[in-house]
């Protein structure tokens, strides 16, 4: 699901630059006829034509610039807006809202789908145009779906403390000065011990077996949410004086001169782009020990200085009630941990396994030498395949 937003939000941007460049090429390609035509021929008509044209296409233009535009939105409050040292204090401070969303559906024709599912399989068997087909039954599934009931459940934890680390912004780098940042930002959960991550993983499958009863089908999503936090923002990178060049009437002023682009090129030139991974470490019955995870507190170094001093961001929730932790339920989080930690190794053989199957078929044969190397990595396939299945065998028997 996260990889769908993210792809949907990637789609939407480009989108965006896309219709903004269509926009400007389209108006300096009617100025520049206008022009050429008026030398050649003195007829109104054409005049008239142009002009009407110009006219719905510049204000497509100035709308989309003004009113649907991150960086004049940006430079418009460019005095109050805040630098990247203060944004991250505000997001260090907070502690972050997890909590699961449920959703049960139906499809109004169980039939049909059934049927298209029984296709879809037959067709991928055969491998013939399995990509397409899967792309067509999904979205009829999609347009069928029937939602019917839809809760949420928080997750409740005793502590917590920031473990993002330092994040390092150079605004001098070789003949280039950057006074902003785009910074994107992400959200890390880390389980300071197994009690921890095994409240996380029965909570959310209680909430999931109390609901499923509810319709055929049932989706459970995690949440997690920190308050003042952002994707993708604009920031200064400090409070030094900005170039009145960065002032909105400059960029309102190259919007009516047809030349909006070329300002958003020259404002993204002294912009550096940023990836943050901010990490939250929580825990829901344990105290969380501050001093083992000192070297992890948050700094922000900026040309080498580091721009806040070295804060201890730890949330202590004092209403929550604390449940004592057994003998035997301590031993069924580490084996319940262990166990995902099975799973995921798995998981990654088999991928390993597949990509390895992949390059095999995907090997043109051409002569006999190809055909003889081919025989011996299809042996060495064979051979990797067992390992993999002996060691799932082995790891699962452990864990019995």
């Amino acid at each position: 699901m996260k990889n769908n937003i993210n792809s949907i939000k990637l789609a939407q941007n480009q989108c965006k630059k896309l219709i903004d460049w269509i926009l400007q090429i389209s108006l300096w390609i009617i100025i520049f006829l206008f022009i050429l035509l008026t030398q050649i021929s003195n007829s109104s008509t054409i005049s008239t034509t142009f002009g009407i044209l110009f006219l719905l296409i510049d204000i497509a233009y100035i709308i989309n610039n003004i009113f649907f535009s991150k960086i004049f939105k940006f430079i418009f409050h460019i005095e109050e807006s805040d630098n990247i040292t203060n944004a991250l204090d505000r997001i260090f401070n907070e502690h972050p809202n997890l909590s699961f969303e449920i959703n049960c559906f139906h499809f109004n024709n169980p039939k049909v789908i059934d049927i298209n599912q029984e296709l879809e399989n037959n067709i991928k068997k055969s491998n013939q145009n399995s990509n397409v087909s899967s792309k067509i039954f999904n979205s009829e599934l999609n347009n069928k779906k029937i939602k019917t009931y839809n809760d949420t459940n928080k997750f409740y934890y005793y502590n917590c403390k920031d473990v993002s680390g330092e994040i390092i912004i150079e605004n001098k780098i070789n003949k280039n000065y950057y006074y902003f940042v785009n910074l994107n930002l992400k959200i890390e959960i880390i389980f300071a011990d197994s009690i921890s991550f095994y409240d996380y993983e029965t909570q959310k499958n209680t909430f999931l077996n109390k609901n499923k009863w509810r319709d055929v089908h049932t989706e459970i999503f995690e949440k997690k949410y920190i308050k003042n936090s952002f994707n993708t923002s604009f920031l200064k990178i400090n409070n030094e004086k900005i170039p009145i060049i960065f002032n909105w009437k400059f960029y309102i002023f190259f919007v009516f001169i047809c030349a909006a682009e070329i300002y958003k090129i020259f404002f993204l030139n002294h912009v550096i782009e940023k990836s943050f991974l901010v990490k939250k470490l929580i825990s829901s019955r344990n105290k969380i020990n501050e001093e083992d995870y000192y070297e992890l507190n948050p700094k922000i170094i900026i040309n080498n200085e580091n721009t806040i001093e070295n804060k201890n961001y730890f949330y202590q929730n004092e209403k929550t009630k604390i449940k004592p932790i057994q003998e035997k339920e301590l031993e069924e989080a580490k084996n319940y941990e262990k166990y995902i930690l099975t799973v995921q190794q798995i998981k990654e053989m088999e991928n390993n396994l597949k990509n390895f199957d992949y390059n095999y078929n995907n090997i043109n044969v051409n002569d006999e030498k190809m055909q003889d190397n081919i025989d011996i990595y299809n042996d060495d396939l064979i051979q990797k395949d067992n390992n993999i299945n002996n060691t799932k065998n082995d790891m699962l028997e452990k864990l019995v």
